[in-house]
């Protein structure tokens, strides 16, 4: 995939939903938590949907997660490619003392589980704590993972498996929370006055640099209608931003992936448990296979999330 969404920062998604949306009933041994999800791009020369469901299941020292997602495009797909590609992403997370395993699975594609390995990807990451302070704390970790990497050997055959090490740093103070991790390439998570009604929060990944539009990041202002040093207590509020942000897959039986970016400028309305947000996007491309990007315009976007706690 010429998209690696890295185990960590998936890791940490997961374990902020979590937490937010179930941090009055943590006394529960476990949490089952169903997601849902609808997106909706259009552009000048091309418009997505993409229903999903999901569910996670918290225990006192487990994560498992699992997400389906359903893309099509509507009225025209790309020219060579189907209408339409599935993304099955599942994570599962234990820990005990200072060690922590990680693996997932990932496919995007209209053939799943049977596209080839250019339309999955499965990693394993066994990491330990090296450094525990308290503002600081430090993982150094490594694992194995299974996919088309661009690897070729002389009969022409895929070589699917590579090593994956692993960096992890946690700072966290009153001013700032900001969460580092290399795994496919460096990604950063920030959060200056976390416990503020008003906060500035920013990620950042690279882990397929081909040009500027490979940076992905979201930066917003936010303004929590309740704060305090309690987490329980906020649980809503709204922000504005700009994120640079997309999706792709490729399709079974190729190894010529499909990508669409897309930079966007949005509000959002965070309840928790129902989230939505919305905004213009500009400077749309479409990448097909190796090819130079194409210019697909400007347009607008519509994310809706919710999710339930049992």
């Amino acid at each position: 995939m010429n998209r690696k969404i890295t185990i960590w920062k998936r890791f940490f998604l997961l374990c902020f939903l979590s937490l937010t949306a179930t941090s009055a009933m943590a006394e529960e041994k476990n949490m089952y938590i169903p997601l849902g999800e609808y997106e909706y791009v259009t552009l000048e020369s091309r418009t997505v949907q993409s229903p999903s469901l999901g569910a996670m299941v918290i225990g006192e020292d487990f994560l498992i997660s699992g997400i389906y997602k359903y893309g099509s495009f509507i009225d025209e797909s790309p020219q060579g490619y189907p209408g339409h590609y599935h993304s099955i992403d599942t994570m599962f997370e234990t820990h005990w003392g200072k060690h922590q395993v990680l693996s997932s699975f990932k496919t995007e594609s209209d053939e799943p589980f049977t596209g080839g390995w250019a339309t999955l990807q499965a990693t394993g990451i066994y990491n330990y704590q090296v450094m525990k302070g308290k503002k600081l704390n430090v993982r150094l970790g490594l694992g194995a993972s299974l996919g088309d990497f661009g690897i070729d050997l002389d009969n022409g055959k895929n070589w699917p498996l590579i090593p994956v090490p692993y960096l992890g740093m946690e700072y966290r103070s009153r001013i700032i929370q900001a969460d580092f991790s290399f795994v496919f390439g460096p990604n950063l998570s920030l959060t200056i006055f976390p416990e503020r009604k008003i906060r500035f929060t920013g990620e950042a990944e690279i882990n397929n640099y081909r040009d500027l539009q490979d940076l992905i990041f979201t930066t917003s202002v936010h303004y929590r209608f309740f704060s305090g040093a309690d987490s329980s207590n906020d649980f809503a509020g709204v922000a504005v931003g700009i994120t640079n942000t997309g999706f792709g897959f490729t399709p079974g039986g190729g190894d010529e992936p499909y990508e669409i970016q897309y930079y966007s400028v949005f509000s959002e309305l965070d309840l928790t448990l129902l989230k939505i947000s919305g905004g213009y996007c500009f400077n749309g491309q479409e990448r097909l296979g190796k090819a130079s990007p194409e210019d697909l315009g400007n347009g607008y976007f519509m994310n809706i999330q919710a999710m339930y706690q049992f």
